[in-house]
């Protein structure tokens, strides 16, 4: 109908999961040679990994304008 096959949603969604699943693999792989290390700190590393520099330098400098360490 609009000139996008229904199976490129499917694709989208499995390359999606596949990527999280790459993403505990590599989080699960980093805890096991730092085992001091929390899992929720290495998959939020990790997915910052995917965004563009410039968002995560952008999101760094919010937080720093409004003291929220978060």
């Amino acid at each position: 109908m609009l000139g996008v096959a229904a199976s490129s949603n499917l694709e989208e969604e499995n390359s999606t999961a596949g990527r999280a699943q790459a993403s505990i693999r590599e989080a699960r792989s980093v805890l096991a040679h730092n085992p001091r290390a929390t899992f929720e700190n290495v998959w939020h590393t990790l997915a910052l990994l995917d965004e563009p520099p410039i968002e995560r330098l952008r999101r760094s400098l919010l937080r720093g304008r409004t003291g929220n360490p978060y």
